[in-house]
């Protein structure tokens, strides 16, 4: 009498319907259009005596808190909050112009001189400590609004395509086989858009696939995308923190 012998289960992950694979070249395209776009239109940091210079080619001018509220989410393009007028006496502010044929738009610190903070220049700033910051750019419109950098458009089309996109995926696509559906949700929300490209190369490009339908027991949920998605803002942060002062960079993205 012979035995029945049990079925092997095989462990290689079926290809990737070629309409996957087609999502996540658009993702990764469109997550690079945003990329770029976010630093190319991106707040440059100048000193005062930049404005000073170049004071007579402005186009608009916003006066925007020195300390402002947290940013929104990485799918919108962040204009800088204005000032109520009458209120920055006594106040930090900046302010945020933008100049004929100008590539970036400028943010100019007060506080700044001509070299740095007035601790580490003596004071090199030429403001005079009378000056009426309302008066400048008086007659302007403010930053933003119809006038604002075409690289702003193109950063929050592409990013609420990509949020609005691949949160769609997410909830009605394929089953994810790296974490659950929660998972993939928090994970969407990571700084820069790290989330989406992470799903367009894991679940939809099909990396590590084998190794994850072999181990289904080690998909990941909810709590763990949420703490994954704290993690990536702190090591963002610190990361970015260190090398935007190790290399000098003084463009803020949107």
């Amino acid at each position: 009498m012979t035995s029945a012998v049990a079925p092997r289960v095989s462990t290689v992950a079926p290809a990737r319907p070629r309409l996957a694979l087609v999502a996540a070249a658009v993702l990764i395209l469109l997550w690079t259009v945003h990329t770029v776009a976010s630093w190319a239109g991106g707040y440059e940091r100048v000193p005062w005596a930049t404005l000073e210079h170049e004071q007579g080619r402005m186009t608009a001018v916003t006066l925007a808190a020195a300390h402002p509220s947290p940013p929104g989410p990485w799918w919108t393009a962040g204009e800088p909050d204005p000032v109520v007028s009458g209120a920055t006496e006594g106040q930090p502010v900046v302010v945020v112009y933008t100049v004929a044929d100008g590539q970036r738009v400028r943010v100019a610190d007060p506080a700044y001189g001509a070299y740095g903070p007035p601790s580490l220049t003596r004071g090199a700033s030429s403001l005079d400590p009378g000056t009426d910051l309302e008066s400048i750019g008086r007659g302007l419109p403010e930053v933003g609004g119809p006038g604002a950098p075409i690289a702003w458009w193109v950063s929050a089309v592409t990013g609420g395509v990509l949020a609005l996109g691949t949160l769609l995926l997410v909830v009605s696509g394929p089953r994810p086989v790296h974490g659950n559906r929660w998972f993939w949700f928090w994970i969407l929300q990571a700084p820069a858009g790290l989330g989406v490209l992470a799903y367009a190369v894991y679940e939809l490009g099909g990396r590590g696939r084998r190794r994850a339908l072999a181990a289904p027991e080690r998909r990941e949920g909810g709590g763990w995308g949420f703490v994954r998605l704290i993690s990536a803002y702190v090591v963002l942060s610190v990361v970015g923190g260190l090398l935007a002062m190790l290399l000098g960079v003084s463009v803020t993205p949107l």
